[in-house]
């Protein structure tokens, strides 16, 4: 663990992150493996962020201020339009399929993709390095292994190292992964196994925009029950800004949604599919305690689609991988969201690394 070096605090911490590893991301095509060459399909490049976009702009992980929070989202791709209305009408659904040697080198590139926004999230883990002064970065590569040795473990070590990296491939996992780092240079991935729905015909695209992108699908209704806070949040830059496990407001936050959660259901205990809408002490919407959000603007777009608004990072919302996607491919926008802005029965989107995009309701 290590101990915080700003704001007189002792608490002591670790670098968090969470992302998303989804083997129908990337899929081997049915007898292909064990050869020379092989054959998969993945999501087509219009969902993909270019191979070079690293995330938010950090200013090369110098010392950050809170005030620099404005110019970290670089402008989106302008496409977003086009792409909601290709989402709905379902034109992006047939496979991509890329041939390739069966050597290691491909098969680990062809597990990469499999981990969600994974370069946008070591991006945000290095830049949270510079601003708790770590005295270090981690490599693309370094990450990897260590997500690779993860996802080996499972296996029996006798194997040979391409052989489980085949296991690997030829598995149908979703998990949840955190990857944990310490200032003194300690990475540790967990896995935690997800729940998922497998098409009987596989292909990554389609897969993508029901389990990812679902929240932008018309024809998907809102699942998750939304409240909005009893106090205000403090905004505790740069904690607000980058994951870490000292997570005390937010787990606050989180018991006063339970008992709303469990108001709203009649005395069920059940919590699950419920957000609380955090804001800070101007009455600016931040953020949901797990995730990003983005309300419905009153102004739709110039061809009648819907407009959707997140709030800047200067809110006190943390830089979310998912967030940034959005953007970058105009699915959302950048503004001011105050607490009078919503209201009971408003839609509301909700997003993060691991579970994608859904749609929420404003309950009281």
């Amino acid at each position: 663990m290590s101990a915080i070096k700003n704001q007189g605090s002792c608490e002591e911490f670790e670098i968090l992150d969470t992302l998303r590893y989804d083997s129908n991301f990337s899929l081997l095509v049915a007898g292909s493996e064990n050869l020379k060459a092989l054959t998969y399909s993945e999501v087509d490049n219009m969902l993909q962020l270019e191979q070079n976009e690293s995330g938010y702009n950090f200013f090369g992980n110098a010392s950050i201020e809170v005030n620099d929070l404005k110019n970290f989202t670089e402008g989106h791709e302008g496409h977003g339009t086009e792409l909601l209305l290709l989402l709905n009408a379902g034109f992006l659904n047939s496979p991509k399929l890329i041939s390739t040697v069966a050597n290691d080198k491909s098969l680990t590139e062809i597990i990469s993709k499999r981990f969600l926004f994974l370069r946008q999230h070591l991006n945000r883990i290095n830049a949270a390095l510079g601003v708790f002064e770590g005295n270090f970065r981690l490599s693309f590569g370094e990450v990897m292994q260590i997500l690779i040795d993860a996802l080996m473990e499972q296996y029996d070590t006798s194997l040979s190292y391409h052989d489980r990296l085949l296991k690997i491939l030829n598995s149908s996992q979703v998990h949840k992964v955190r990857l944990l780092v310490t200032l003194e240079h300690k990475v540790k991935a967990e896995l935690h196994p997800l729940p998922f729905f497998q098409d009987t015909i596989i292909n990554p695209t389609k897969y993508f925009i029901n389990s990812i992108l679902s929240g932008f699908l018309e024809w998907k209704e809102a699942c998750w029950d939304l409240f909005l806070d009893g106090l205000p949040t403090a905004g505790r830059f740069p904690f607000s800004t980058f994951k870490t496990t000292a997570r005390k407001p937010y787990d606050e936050a989180r018991n006063r949604l339970f008992k709303m959660a469990k108001n709203y259901r009649n005395g069920a205990d059940d919590t699950s599919k419920c957000e609380v809408l955090l804001y800070n002490e101007k009455g600016e919407i931040m953020e949901g305690s797990i995730t990003n959000i983005a309300v419905l603007s009153k102004n739709k777009s110039e061809d009648g689609t819907p407009r959707y608004i997140t709030p800047y990072l200067s809110s006190g919302c943390l830089c979310g991988t998912m967030r940034y996607y959005l953007l970058k491919k105009g699915l959302i926008s950048e503004g001011h969201v105050m607490t009078n802005d919503i209201k009971k029965g408003d839609t509301v989107l909700l997003f993060n690394g691991v579970m994608g995009c859904v749609k929420g309701i404003i309950r009281e």
